[in-house]
């Protein structure tokens, strides 16, 4: 089990090392990925914006967080949450889970980012 906190407890590190130094580029230089969705196809994903989002986030700039993406609190617990219960289940079994929330947790947030993008391309939010 220790083998496996440590497994878990660095690879967290490394993939919170690899955003906040993505982030720190983005803010910098201003490049970033583009949305295919966007560019393509001319509408707003649900994750348009969340590049800005995160960035406003790692300097406590909550207003300009909400004001890229604002269903970027959401978006960020529930993948926080998907991968804090992935590494909770994996240290304490040794097996990867192929389901890490529960069932309703997934579909209600389907859920709400379809009424999110539908009403974010339809109002212009």
């Amino acid at each position: 089990m220790k083998k496996r906190v440590i497994r878990v407890g660095i690879l967290l590190l490394l993939a919170l090392c690899f955003l906040v130094g993505y982030l720190l580029l983005f803010t910098l230089t201003g490049v970033g990925l583009f949305c295919p969705v966007k560019r393509y196809l001319g509408l707003s994903c649900p994750g348009c914006g969340i590049t800005h989002a995160l960035a406003c986030l790692l300097v406590f700039d909550f207003k300009g967080m909400l004001s890229h993406n604002l269903f970027s609190p959401f978006i960020i617990l529930y993948l926080g949450g998907t991968v804090l219960k992935s590494a909770i289940s994996y240290i304490r079994t040794g097996k990867r889970d192929e389901c890490f929330l529960p069932f309703w947790v997934n579909i209600g947030f389907l859920c709400a980012l379809v009424i999110f993008t539908v009403v974010r391309n339809i109002v212009g939010i």
